[in-house]
């Protein structure tokens, strides 16, 4: 299944998803363990992220919005209050 809309933050499970997650949790992940950790965060997202294959990519999460909680601690963010 291909998806052409790339409106959106992507992640391919090529770009060491694995190795990440790995260090994340600091133990040695199987792929198997991987997919099931996407698709756990594809239902707990409500929508938000949605997990899929791309037939040239492989394995992905998109991410189709900002969530709520990161448009609201990055809401009164100016470039002056960070330094």
């Amino acid at each position: 299944m291909e998806h052409e809309d790339t409106q959106g933050n992507i992640l391919k499970t090529a770009d060491s998803l694995k190795s990440h997650l790995s260090t994340a949790t600091d133990e040695h992940l199987a792929w198997k363990q991987v997919y099931r950790v996407c698709r756990r965060v594809e239902q707990l997202s409500k929508g938000a992220i949605m997990f899929f294959q791309h037939d040239k990519h492989g394995w992905m999460l998109k991410q189709h919005s900002a969530f709520a909680s990161k448009q609201a601690t990055t809401a009164g963010v100016t470039s002056s209050s960070v330094a």
